[in-house]
Parts: C-alpha cells; sequence; structure tokens
C-alpha cells in the first residue's frame, strides 16, 4: 500500500489507498475529502497512484491519478470546505508520480511520469498531451520539476 503526501505553502494533500484528504496546515484545519470522478465496478482502480498539490494565483488546485489511468484536476476553496472537478485527462499507462508546471503566466500542466517510463506533460487548457521523455529500460518512481522548468526523474533500475 502506497503512502502518498505532496505540499505547496501551508497546505498539504495526502492520499491512503483509495482516499484522498487536502488541508491547510494552520490553525483553522481545514480538512476536505476528495471524492473520485467515477466509481468503477472494480473498486481496485480507486487506488490512487500519485498526488500533488498547486497554488495557481489566489487558488489551489490538487490532482489525483488513480489506478483506471485517470488523472482529475479540482480546484479546491478551503474557506468553503468544498472542490469542484475541473479537468479529467485519461492517461495512456498509470501514472506514478505528478508535478504541476506552469510554462507562462497562464498556461498550467500536469507533468506526469507513468510506470512504463514515459513522461507526458498535460495541457489543461487545451487538453492536448505532449510526450516529453522515457526511460527505456525501466519504469519511473518519482519527478521532479525545478525552478528553472528543468525534468528530474528516477526510475527503478538504480
Amino acid at each position: 500500500m502506497r503512502h502518498l503526501i505532496d505540499t505547496s505553502k501551508d497546505h498539504i494533500v495526502l492520499a491512503l489507498h483509495d482516499r484522498v484528504f487536502t488541508g491547510a496546515i494552520d490553525e483553522t484545519g481545514a480538512l476536505i475529502e476528495v471524492q473520485p470522478a467515477s466509481c468503477p465496478q472494480d473498486k481496485k482502480l480507486l487506488e490512487v497512484t500519485a498526488v500533488a498539490i498547486h497554488l495557481m494565483g489566489t487558488e489551489f488546485y490538487v490532482a489525483v491519478s488513480r489506478c483506471d489511468k485517470t488523472l482529475c484536476i479540482f480546484k479546491i476553496d478551503f474557506g468553503a470546505k468544498s472542490c469542484e472537478l475541473t479537468n479529467t485527462v485519461h492517461t495512456p499507462k498509470r501514472v506514478s508520480s505528478l508535478r504541476f508546471a506552469m510554462v507562462q503566466q497562464d498556461l498550467p500542466l500536469i507533468v506526469t511520469a507513468d510506470f512504463a517510463g514515459d513522461v507526458y506533460a498535460y495541457d489543461l487548457q487545451s487538453q492536448k498531451k505532449r510526450l516529453l521523455l522515457g526511460h527505456t529500460a525501466s519504469m519511473l518512481t518519482a519527478l521532479s520539476i525545478t525552478d528553472d522548468g528543468s525534468i528530474v526523474t528516477s526510475d527503478r533500475d538504480e
């Protein structure tokens, strides 16, 4: 069972098996459960494979990928304790790691690494995807994006 966690500023998103929670790390203690966008017949497909949280302007967004190869983006309102599904993307393979990235001030991307060794960028406005790079011998285990936009990956092949 994987334990997944990500932070942004003073907020956190965490997942355990098929449940996802996001909240503020302050005295308000606002905690919101992020519900799955769909309910497949096989409950194993609801297991979360990666999560990320990001502050864009004044709004928080949470990305959740699951074993059913869906990547859902939610806009979080901590004041109202609500979340709204804004995007759903179907990925070619199960996502192992993901990060938000900003190409320009107004162009948000989700960059994903998958269990097949590929890294894709998804434009959240046009719903287009682009293959950025791939590892040929092993699955990717982690992905990070540096401040200058460089992509750093790690794989299971040492």
